[in-house]
């Protein structure tokens, strides 16, 4: 995919590309603002305030990863973007175990999926604005554009579906950048 970015890329792969930039976006920041409720559930309200830092956290660390995989000559988002979309409800399905697993094991399980999922989604789109550096201002601007709608549309999904439905909605959401960066 690295050479079809290139500045022979047709539209239609770029829009493809830039689409699921945005989608995985959309995911991130969705994941995270449901990832506190789910954690108010399962850990209690004193340990939320560490679901943003882990985030952050992850998606730096993903950004070195993306660095040190352009040593490996990695050519595709798509199997990264498949892991994240499998990665990405397990954090909620840890948090439904609430009244099986002991305290710190649920504690440690639930913090680790999600860091998990931020470091394979902060990989994917530090390693998509290597792949594309002639429109990085671009892919920044779509990738903050997608968090801003991840974050208003969260909330309407909560308001109008519930939260359960919204996490369905969500987690499909996360499967669409793989089916876009495999095309």
């Amino acid at each position: 995919m690295i050479a079809q970015l290139s500045g022979s890329a047709t539209f239609s792969r770029r829009s493809l590309f830039a689409t699921g930039i945005c989608l995985l976006s959309v995911s991130i920041t969705t994941v995270t603002v449901l990832s506190v409720r789910a954690g108010q559930v399962a850990v209690g309200a004193d340990f939320t305030f560490f679901i943003l830092p882990f985030a952050l956290l992850g998606i730096g660390l993903g950004g070195y990863f993306a660095y040190l995989a352009e040593r490996h000559h990695i050519r595709s988002l798509a199997l990264p973007a498949v892991a994240y979309s499998i990665v990405v409800p397990m954090q909620f399905f840890i948090a439904s175990g609430k009244f099986i697993l002991q305290e710190n094991l649920l504690l440690t399980l639930f913090f680790s999926a999600g860091l998990v999922a931020y470091c394979i989604g902060g990989y994917i789109l530090s390693y998509a604005l290597k792949m594309a550096p002639g429109w990085v201002s671009f892919l920044y601007g779509v990738d903050l554009v997608g968090a801003s709608l991840g974050v208003l549309s969260v909330i309407v999904l909560q308001n109008t579906i519930g939260y359960e439905y919204s996490l369905v909605v969500v987690f499909t959401i996360a499967t669409l950048p793989a089916l876009l960066f495999a095309l």
